[in-house]
């Protein structure tokens, strides 16, 4: 899905396209209006070329005044298509790139833990308190109480750990047992 940013930058770019692309018109029928102010020459009856100076005069205006006009139109059509263009590139770098490299908005919220690279990861238990700590809670849920602390010693490799002390009392369980962080044995749980 789009990121918020990408309304924002279509918004910024499409909103003044359009308003350049509308004066661009404004100015083309503006222009083609211009020339037909010499239309008044048409039915007067002359007999000597030096009566055609005036018409003559007003098409030579005319012609530098729509070369002008038309220039500003062009000007402001090709501004009106480089603001929508820079859509398509934005669009390009917010949403097409980070799809096939594979970006994942989720991936700006985590915080990765840097682990040796032989050890399967899994998260020690004050990891996962601080897990437990920092998630958004909802109103109807409790706030977060912390839970009650014991220092374990591992028997492999007499490191200290803080468990919690639901798992002394069998009180915490099931598919994951409490490990020690140095040696990676099982202080409390089930093997």
């Amino acid at each position: 899905s789009p990121r918020p940013v990408m309304y924002v930058i279509t918004l910024v770019l499409v909103l003044p396209s359009a308003i350049l692309g509308y004066l661009s018109y404004v100015e083309g029928t503006a222009c083609a209006g211009k020339r037909d102010d010499c239309k008044s020459y048409e039915n007067a009856d002359r007999k000597f070329q030096s009566q055609m100076k005036g018409e003559m005069e007003c098409y030579v205006n005319c012609d530098s005044e729509l070369v002008r006009c038309s220039a500003v139109s062009t000007n402001l059509i090709f501004g009106a298509i480089f603001l929508a263009t820079g859509v398509l590139v934005a669009f390009c770098i917010n949403v097409v790139i980070p799809h096939i490299i594979g970006y994942d908005e989720s991936d700006d919220k985590r915080v990765f833990e840097v682990r040796a690279a032989y050890i399967e990861p899994f998260p020690n238990e004050e990891q996962q308190r601080k897990k437990e700590k920092n998630r958004r809670r909802w109103f109807w849920q409790d706030k977060y109480q912390p839970p009650d602390v014991v220092e374990v010693v591992c028997v492999e490799c007499s490191h200290k750990s803080l468990l919690d002390a639901k798992w002394l009392k069998a009180k915490k369980g099931g598919m994951d047992s409490a490990l020690c962080v140095r040696c990676r044995t099982i202080i409390a749980g089930v093997a």
